[in-house]
């Protein structure tokens, strides 16, 4: 039985007791900070912070509002109306997730990459020292996918109690439409002018210096997935398959597949955002909580779950201090590749229209490059 790596070094078997206090001064830091931004974006979400934001700046329309709770009430209801008409909720037919099958995890060592680009069915693609895990890439695979360019995540840490893995609050892959400086070879300057009266000077002038770009993380359509779906699962997915419809008709060369070695630490939600305009920024959907909250799922240790870039899904806190492993595969559809946020592979280069340079947390901060691939 191999033992989980360990996250301090050990001195003649054992911590000193200045390594302990530094240790835990740290995790009740991290576990505080964590804590209370978890709470912060479950409380409101991007979309309610901004209206808060407005209500109490004298510079906003949103400040004469202020007192007028029937009135924002009012508001607030018709938003998720709105919201409403642009969320699909999976049926029989249309599922925005499922779980493809089963798989079990190397042993650890520590790793944590982000979106390194590899090939479909080529394992030297991948560097060595992360081919162990070429097993349950294979099962992301389809014929459709063969040699094309996809993304490797893998996250391998301990989790502190009341804190997550990965990112909190509900949320989708794709970031849906966001605005970016341009940068180098992407903003053309039109020549000779569009209008003859423009000087080259007056065209290069009207040329805009930002992109908006629909961000693509995925994709995926809710299809049918192939496959069997697991004893245990059938239960909890009855209310959304026909009686003794087990099997899927044909595999998926879209969307996105993740799985873990630890259960109830991923919610995801059986409903698709099928318009970009109501996801808020960076994927954020706290704002669409309440009309999709009675379709989530918990996610079993060992589940591969397969799911729309367009998909609600949570990482959840834990109650004790754990060791995880997780795994994610983003098929070829890719419009942006974050090159600040992910890992890059020697021998693959991402195939994307855009390489996305800064903090994607800050969008106005990010310039988006243009590669030349036309990339749908």
């Amino acid at each position: 039985m191999w033992k989980v790596p360990s996250i301090a070094r050990m001195r003649n078997g054992r911590r000193s007791t200045l390594e302990i206090d530094r240790e835990e001064k740290s995790h009740k830091s991290t576990r505080r900070n964590q804590k209370s931004q978890t709470r912060l974006g479950k409380e409101l979400g991007t979309i309610k912070r901004v209206i808060i934001a407005g209500l109490h700046d004298e510079k906003s329309s949103l400040n004469r509002l202020r007192g007028m709770n029937s009135i924002l009430r009012k508001i607030w209801g018709y938003l998720l109306d709105l919201w409403a008409r642009y969320i699909v909720i999976g049926d029989a037919e249309q599922l925005p997730f499922k779980i493809s099958g089963e798989v079990k995890f190397p042993r650890p060592s520590n790793i944590n990459i982000n979106m390194m680009p590899f090939v479909f069915g080529d394992k030297k693609s991948i560097p060595k020292k992360y081919r162990q895990y070429w097993p349950l890439v294979r099962k992301c695979s389809s014929k459709g996918n063969r040699g094309k360019v996809g993304y490797l995540t893998i996250h391998e840490s301990w989790i502190l109690p009341g804190t997550s893995q990965r990112r909190p609050g509900l949320h989708c892959e794709s970031p849906g439409m966001v605005g970016y400086r341009c940068g180098g070879d992407t903003m053309v300057v039109p020549s000779p002018p569009t209008t003859p009266e423009w000087t080259y000077e007056e065209a290069y002038e009207r040329v805009p210096r930002e992109i908006v770009l629909e961000v693509g993380w995925g994709g995926g359509s809710t299809g049918t997935l192939s496959g069997t779906i697991p004893k245990r699962k059938l239960a909890e997915l009855s209310r959304y398959l026909p009686p003794k419809e087990t099997e899927f008709s044909s595999g998926p060369s879209t969307g996105i597949y993740m799985a873990s070695t630890l259960s109830d630490t991923l919610r995801v939600f059986q409903a698709k955002v099928s318009d970009s305009e109501v996801i808020s920024s960076n994927g954020d959907l706290e704002h669409i909580r309440s009309l999709v909250s009675k379709t989530g799922s918990l996610i079993k240790a060992g589940d591969l779950v397969w799911m729309t870039d367009r998909t609600p899904h949570e990482s959840l806190p834990v109650k004790r201090k754990v060791y995880r492993q997780y795994f994610r595969v983003v098929t070829p559809s890719v419009t942006a590749w974050y090159k600040d946020h992910s890992t890059p592979n020697p021998s693959v280069k991402p195939h994307v229209k855009y390489i996305i340079t800064g903090n994607k947390f800050l969008p106005h901060m990010c310039k988006a490059h243009k590669t030349g691939l036309n990339i749908r």
